[in-house]
C-alpha cells in the first residue's frame, strides 16, 4: 500500500531481511485506523460562528483523497431516531499530491440545541462510515468544563498519556495553547504527530484519545507552526521549500474569521514566498484564513475568549491593533467570564523565554476590559502566577516600546495574600502557562539564571508533562492541573458569587 505521510520513507535490504522504520509502521497502523476511507478522520471545529445562538452550530471537518464521491453529514439529538441531514461540505484542496489530490471537507451541523448532547455521522455514497457522540456549544446559563493546554505536538509517550488523561476528563471544549506541531507546523507533522494521537479509534495512554471528535477545539498559532525560527523571523515562510506543507495551521483549523484584517500590520513575516504556481495554489487552499485566523474571538456559555498572535513579527504597539483588543473584549459586556490566550507568555519563570516579554504590552487593555485569566504556553511547564497589574512604561513620546533584549519596563504589583482555595478573590490578573503537552520538559528548575526575576510566580511545576481542566459555572471556576499519571498537582479557584469580596482589577 502507499500512503502519503509527507516524509520519505526509506528501506533497507539487510541480506533478504527489509527493515522498515518505526514511522513507517506507525504510519501503517495510522493508515488502518483511518480504514482507507479517511486521510484525517471527522474533527469538530466550531467555524466561523463566535458567537452563541439559537440554535447552535458546529463544523466537523475530515480529509480525503479525491472529490468525485458523494459525502454527507447527518445528525440527531440523543434520543431521536431520525437523522437529519446537513448541507453539503465545503471541498478545497489541501494537498496537491500525486496521483490523487487530497481534500478538505467542512460540513457546518446546525439546529442544535444548546449544551446537548448529540450524534453526527459521516456517509460516504450513501455508506455510513464515521459516528461520533459530541455536545453542542453551552449557553449562558449551563456549567461547562474546557482543557488547555500548549506544546504537545511531539508524538511522545507523555503526549499520548496528556490525551488519555484529557479524555478521561471529558471536557466540553479543548484550547491547543500553540506549537501544535514540531518543528515547523508542516502539514505532514499534522500527520504524524497531531492526528494519529488525538483521533484514536479507542483511548489509551500507549496511543492517545478521541478527543477531536468528541469535543470541539480551537488553535493558538505558535512559533513552530509558522515554519520560521526565531532567528530568521523576519523573513516570509518559503513555498519552495516546504510547499504545501507550509503553514498548515490555515488549513488544518476552522475558526471565526473575526480578527484584525493585517494589512494594518503586514510584515513580511506573514507573508509567503515561492513561485507564482505554489503562491496561487497556498493561497486557494487557506482560502479568506490566511492571515486573518491568527486572531480571533469566540463566546462560550458566560465566557468570552481572545485568540492572538504572540509571534514576533506582531507589533502590539501599533494603535490599530491596541484598539482592535480593547473593542473586541469591551463589547462582550455580557460574559461574566473573559479570558486570554496566546502563546509566547508575558510572564514566564524560565531561562529559555524570560526576556521574551512582548505581550506585557497588553496587560492595561486586559485589566481595564475585565480580563480574568491569561493562559499561554512556549515554556514546556506549568507556571502560575500571583494575580498581578502590570503597567509597561511609555518613552518621551507616550508610546510603550519593547528593549533589545526582549524585555519590557514598567512597573508590577502583586496580590501575594491569594492562594486560590481558602482566598478566592484574586485581585488582578492570573497569568497561566500550561506548556507541558507533550514536547520535551524543560527540567528543574537548576538551570535558573539569578538574574531571573521570580516575584509574580506562584506555582512551578516543570518535572510532568500536565494539562489544565476548568469547571465553569456562574460565579464560580475550579481550575485544575493534572499530571498525565490523572494526579493532581495544583488547583485555585475563582468566586464572583454575590457576597463575596470583589473582584478587583484595578
Amino acid at each position: 500500500m502507499n500512503f502519503n505521510v509527507g516524509n520519505q520513507i526509506v528501506l533497507k535490504n539487510v541480506g533478504r531481511v527489509l527493515v522498515i522504520s518505526a514511522f513507517l509502521l506507525a504510519s501503517c497502523a495510522w493508515a488502518d485506523n483511518q480504514n482507507e476511507v479517511f486521510v484525517v478522520k471527522p474533527y469538530l471545529q466550531l467555524g466561523d460562528h463566535p458567537h452563541l445562538s439559537k440554535p447552535e452550530k458546529l463544523d466537523v471537518c475530515w480529509f480525503a483523497r479525491g472529490n468525485k464521491d458523494k459525502w454527507a453529514v447527518e445528525s440527531r439529538s440523543e434520543c431521536a431516531k431520525e437523522w437529519k441531514k446537513n448541507a453539503e461540505p465545503v471541498i478545497s484542496v489541501l494537498e496537491n499530491s500525486q496521483p490523487t489530490k487530497v481534500y478538505n471537507f467542512d460540513a457546518t451541523i446546525s439546529d442544535l440545541a444548546p449544551g446537548a448532547k448529540f450524534e453526527y455521522r459521516v456517509l460516504k455514497n450513501g455508506e455510513e462510515v464515521f459516528k461520533e457522540t459530541a455536545t453542542a456549544r453551552k449557553n449562558e446559563h449551563q456549567k461547562f468544563r474546557f482543557v488547555a493546554f500548549g506544546d504537545m505536538g511531539a508524538n511522545s509517550e507523555g503526549q499520548k498519556k496528556v490525551a488519555f488523561q484529557i479524555y478521561q476528563n471529558k471536557p466540553d471544549f479543548i484550547v491547543f495553547l500553540g506549537d501544535i506541531v514540531y518543528w515547523n507546523g508542516l502539514l505532514n507533522e499534522y500527520y504524524e504527530k497531531f492526528f494519529p494521537i488525538y483521533t484514536t479509534t479507542s483511548p489509551s495512554e500507549k496511543v492517545g484519545a478521541p478527543i477531536l471528535s468528541t469535543a470541539t477545539c480551537f488553535g493558538v498559532l505558535g512559533n513552530h507552526d509558522i515554519a520560521l525560527s526565531d532567528k530568521d523571523s523576519q523573513d516570509a515562510v518559503s513555498l519552495d521549500k516546504f510547499g504545501d506543507n507550509a503553514l498548515a495551521f490555515y488549513k488544518v483549523w476552522n475558526e471565526p474569521l473575526n480578527g484584525p484584517l493585517t494589512d494594518w500590520h503586514q510584515p513580511s513575516t506573514t507573508k509567503v514566498k515561492g513561485s507564482e504556481e505554489k503562491v496561487k495554489q497556498f493561497l486557494e487552499s487557506t482560502g479568506n484564513k490566511f492571515p486573518r485566523m491568527a486572531n480571533y474571538s469566540y463566546d462560550y456559555g458566560n465566557s468570552h475568549w481572545l485568540v492572538l498572535d504572540a509571534n514576533p513579527y506582531m507589533d502590539w504597539t501599533n494603535e490599530s491593533l491596541r484598539q482592535w483588543v480593547e473593542k473586541d473584549l469591551a463589547s462582550a459586556k455580557n460574559a461574566k467570564w473573559k479570558f486570554v490566550c496566546f502563546h509566547q507568555p508575558g510572564f514566564s519563570f524560565d531561562v529559555s523565554h524570560f526576556k521574551e516579554q512582548r505581550m506585557r504590552l497588553l496587560s492595561d487593555i486586559f485589566e481595564k476590559t475585565g480580563v480574568d485569566i491569561v493562559w499561554a504556553g512556549h515554556a514546556h511547564d506549568y507556571q502560575r502566577s500571583f494575580p498581578l497589574h502590570y503597567t509597561a512604561k511609555s518613552n518621551e513620546s507616550g508610546k510603550m516600546s519593547v528593549n533589545s533584549d526582549g524585555t519590557v519596563d514598567g512597573a508590577l504589583q502583586i496580590d501575594s495574600t491569594y492562594e486560590g482555595n481558602k482566598d478566592t478573590h484574586p485581585k488582578g490578573i492570573i497569568y497561566v502557562v500550561s506548556g507541558g503537552g507533550g514536547a520535551k520538559l524543560y527540567g528543574s528548575i537548576k538551570e535558573k539564571d539569578p538574574n531571573i526575576k521570580k516575584e509574580f510566580t506562584d506555582k512551578f511545576i516543570s518535572d510532568t508533562y500536565s494539562f489544565t481542566v476548568c469547571d465553569l459555572s456562574d460565579n464560580f471556576l475550579d481550575v485544575k492541573q493534572i499530571s498525565c499519571d490523572g494526579n493532581l498537582i495544583d488547583e485555585f479557584k475563582i468566586d464572583k458569587s454575590a457576597g463575596a469580596q470583589d473582584h478587583e482589577h484595578k
